[in-house]
């Protein structure tokens, strides 16, 4: 009877024990923290949570610990010492290039590393985030958007799509290294394509009194990588039209903003991307491990509303390839 008391006994313990660890797998809640400049790049959260929903995560039942600093590298660094500090933060999402440079540096300063998954960063492996695509190596990986290399690219897209732009003036940011690297590939590509280029540096504002006194007949704007220029979207769309000037930029938001062209990744398609490196972390999966990837996708936006505002004649072949946007533009 003893004996049979005793085995009831343990039995009783291990299935307690048992049970135990399936309400404490099930009950597990993930910390994501968010580090980002700039309310347009929220959009990648909501792709980041599509996409997690969609690999079978409770979102709701998640923690997202989102910061939300300032467009200049020191503004932001006292959100990044706030979001390292957190104690439950089991992966950073980093929302593009100086969120996740100013991250590693703060990381470095307080001898703290936190896994980090960079959604939208133009050149990782330029700028020492990471040693390798296949092998990051650090506490560090995400989605290379690839802008920076396709500067040239949208520089020969937008004068084949509208032939009459003759001169190019590229908005770029002189003190943030992604937009200086994709200068200098812009240069190679203008003088591959025997096109006149002139670059123009745009800092937290826009000098529209200087950047007017350089337009002349047949121009056209372009926007090079550079969350400052990011955060003036609405300025440009204005001096655009303003100017009469056709405006190639890389995001889908910035064509429906009123820019004529765009040629990129979008934020949300990002973030909906990043989910999967999202996951493995949380499974225990090491950054150092986990590949850096190219965008899944790259679309060719215009608006037709400003296209017809403009009155400019478009490349029909290159037409087909257009996600068209019709919004109003800026005239609405």
């Amino acid at each position: 009877m003893k004996k049979g008391l005793l085995l009831f006994a343990v039995i009783v313990v291990f299935m307690a024990i048992f049970l135990f660890r399936e309400f404490a797998e099930q009950e597990e809640v993930h910390t994501v923290g968010v580090l980002l400049t700039g309310e347009n790049r929220i959009d990648k959260l909501e792709g980041l949570k599509a996409g997690l929903e969609d690999l079978g995560y409770e979102t709701e039942e998640m923690v997202f610990i989102v910061y939300e600093g300032e467009e200049e590298a020191e503004l932001l660094e006292p959100y990044a010492r706030e979001l390292v500090a957190e104690d439950d933060v089991q992966v950073i999402a980093s929302f593009g290039g100086i969120e996740t440079q100013v991250l590693a540096e703060v990381m470095d300063d307080v001898g703290k590393t936190i896994p980090t998954v960079f959604i939208g960063m133009a050149a990782p492996l330029e700028t020492g985030i990471i040693s390798d695509f296949r092998h990051p190596g650090g506490n560090f990986t995400g989605i290379n958007n690839y802008h920076m290399n396709l500067s040239a690219k949208r520089l020969e897209l937008f004068t084949d799509m509208v032939p009459e732009v003759e001169r190019v003036i590229l908005l770029y940011s002189e003190g943030i290294d992604i937009s200086r690297r994709s200068l200098a590939l812009t240069e190679e590509a203008a003088e591959r394509l025997s096109l006149p280029i002139v670059p123009f540096h745009v800092s937290d504002e826009l000098d529209e009194e200087e950047l007017v006194s350089i337009v002349q007949p047949g121009d056209g704007l372009m926007t090079l990588p550079s969350f400052q220029i990011e955060g003036l979207t609405e300025e440009i769309v204005s001096f655009a039209k303003d100017e009469n000037l056709p405006t190639m930029g890389m995001y889908d938001y910035e064509v429906e903003a009123g820019f004529l062209l765009g040629y990129g990744s979008s934020f949300y398609e990002q973030g909906l991307q990043a989910a999967r490196q999202i996951s493995l972390i949380l499974q225990g999966n090491d950054p150092k491990d986990i590949p850096v990837e190219l965008p899944d996708q790259i679309s060719f936006y215009m608006n037709e509303d400003v296209r017809e505002q403009l009155n400019v004649t478009v490349d029909e072949n290159l037409l087909k390839l257009v996600d068209p946007i019709r919004n109003g533009g800026v005239g609405e």
